[in-house]
């Protein structure tokens, strides 16, 4: 979706504001509001896995990026993420563990990158499937189908708000943009309650 779908939305609250800085508004509200919610999930395609490389990209299309990994499967087996300081306890001598089949994985590295444990060894057609949220990447122009087409009235609402607070413009209203960012804030909040329940009605899980 295109920031310049939105004009008929926000440039009557921003008489005179020039069209590419609406579109950077519309971007940046964009972003926040992905990263805050984690609303975009994507299951990127089977990553197959290389002998004696322990690191992998999660490469998305060039619209969107990494945020936040969540889940990392080597076949039918869920990868434990492990951190820094877990790492020694969780797989001992990971530094040169090698298995055919990886049990943990770690995010500490590269953005949009993760480490598998043990390192791979006599693999042979196995892949690793990654689920993670994305957000708009940057210098992107338009905004991910699967963000803009639910919450257009959110991210609309937070340009609106970014716009009505540039000061000694115009279309300068501090009073609008309070009212603005506190939608645009509650959109984030519904938008993030729906995140954890896997968009789905239901109680959430809490795993140990």
């Amino acid at each position: 979706m295109s920031p310049s779908a939105l004009y008929s939305r926000i440039l009557p609250y921003v008489p005179g504001c020039p069209e590419p800085t609406v579109d950077l508004a519309v971007m940046d509200a964009a972003t926040e509001f992905a990263e805050k919610t984690q609303i975009v999930f994507k299951a990127e395609s089977p990553i197959a896995l290389v002998e004696d490389r322990s690191t992998y990209y999660v490469f998305p299309d060039s619209a969107v990026a990494t945020d936040l990994i969540t889940n990392v499967f080597c076949g039918d087996r869920q990868l434990d993420l492990v951190t820094p300081t877990s790492l020694h306890d969780q797989v001992p001598g990971w530094e040169t563990a090698e298995s055919s089949e990886p049990t943990h994985y770690s995010t500490f590295g590269e953005p949009g990158s993760i480490t598998v444990y043990p390192k791979p060894k006599n693999v042979s057609g196995q892949s690793l499937r990654v689920f993670a949220s994305w957000v708009p990447s940057f210098g992107a122009t338009s905004i991910p189908d699967e963000l803009g087409r639910g919450y257009v009235r959110d991210i609309v609402e937070g340009a609106k708000a970014r716009l009505m607070m540039i000061p000694e413009r115009k279309w300068t209203n501090l009073q609008l943009a309070a009212a603005a960012q506190a939608q645009f804030e509650r959109g984030i909040v519904d938008a993030r309650i729906k995140a954890i329940h896997g968009k789905a009605a239901g109680t959430i899980v809490v795993r140990p």
